[in-house]
């Protein structure tokens, strides 16, 4: 009997020590796990970014495309002029700007030295806008604003005086060693491409368009070895503005060749001559 208080003072013991013992805390809930995944889907109008969440649900947005606006900078052209001429060297209009020698008064009185004619056109930002998705065959457009500047050079002494009535003579006073008119344009060309893959790396483009361009500043250079001639920057009789065709044909990244047509008449009156050029676009 004498081991019954012991065994019961053990066991309260025991319970006391259990009681205080700190009872573990049920873990919280983790954190809810949101699995997102993207992929890129083509479509019509170009790809989708499709993720998918517990707490958003699916989501499909618009996926970043290449803009189909883009710029170029300090385009290009050198070409060579080659002129039209319509006139009616007969018509009385025509006798009366043409103060010269009756075997004179045809097309060749304005003939060109071929090669040191020449066309500069310089457009400064040229604007593209590329139709549809595709790589491999699409359209596109293209715009600008720049100069043009076209240089005739005479094989014979014409020589345009500013009076009155404006005239185009021959200088026979002086021998030139030179004989030049140069016109230069402030021109916006509108154009429509199509573009067509060849290989991975090299695409056909065709071009058509239209210029349209202001009169911005005109003279004549004349050279002797027996007098200066300064140059006349106010010839009276060319046209304010113009419009032209222009075509063009390449191989984009390597070489685009390009030609120009004037549909406006140089001359107000007296000459119906329409400058052509040929060349390179850079």
């Amino acid at each position: 009997m004498k081991y019954v208080p012991l065994l019961s003072i053990g066991v309260l013991c025991t319970l006391a020590s259990r009681a205080q013992a700190p009872v573990p805390e049920a873990p919280e809930p983790p954190d809810p796990v949101e699995v997102i995944s993207t992929d890129t889907a083509a479509g019509k109008d170009g790809g989708y970014s499709v993720s998918m969440g517990l707490s958003g649900g699916i989501k499909a947005e618009k996926a970043n495309k290449k803009s189909r606006l883009s710029f170029t900078y300090l385009n290009m052209d050198f070409g060579v002029n080659f002129m039209h001429d319509k006139t009616d060297y007969g018509s009385a209009e025509t006798i009366r700007f043409l103060n010269v020698p009756q075997e004179y008064r045809n097309e060749s009185l304005f003939s060109l030295a071929q090669g040191k004619s020449w066309n500069f056109n310089l457009w400064p930002v040229k604007m593209h806008y590329k139709f549809g998705t595709s790589d491999n065959n699409y359209f596109s457009m293209s715009a600008a604003l720049g100069l043009q500047v076209f240089n005739f050079k005479y094989t014979k002494p014409v020589h345009f005086e500013n009076k009155t009535t404006p005239q185009v003579v021959l200088r026979e006073d002086v021998t030139l060693t030179k004989n030049k008119l140069s016109v230069m344009y402030g021109s916006i060309p509108l154009m429509l491409h199509y573009t067509t893959k060849l290989s991975r790396n090299t695409a056909l483009r065709f071009g058509f368009g239209m210029i349209g361009g202001m009169n911005i500043s005109t003279w004549t250079k004349q050279k002797s070895n027996e007098i200066n001639i300064p140059k006349n920057r106010d010839i009276m009789n060319l046209q304010r503005f113009q419009t032209s065709l222009v075509g063009e044909i390449g191989l984009p990244g390597y070489f685009t060749l390009f030609a120009t047509y004037q549909l406006t008449d140089m001359y107000k009156y007296g000459l119906q001559q329409q400058p052509v050029s040929i060349g390179i676009r850079f």
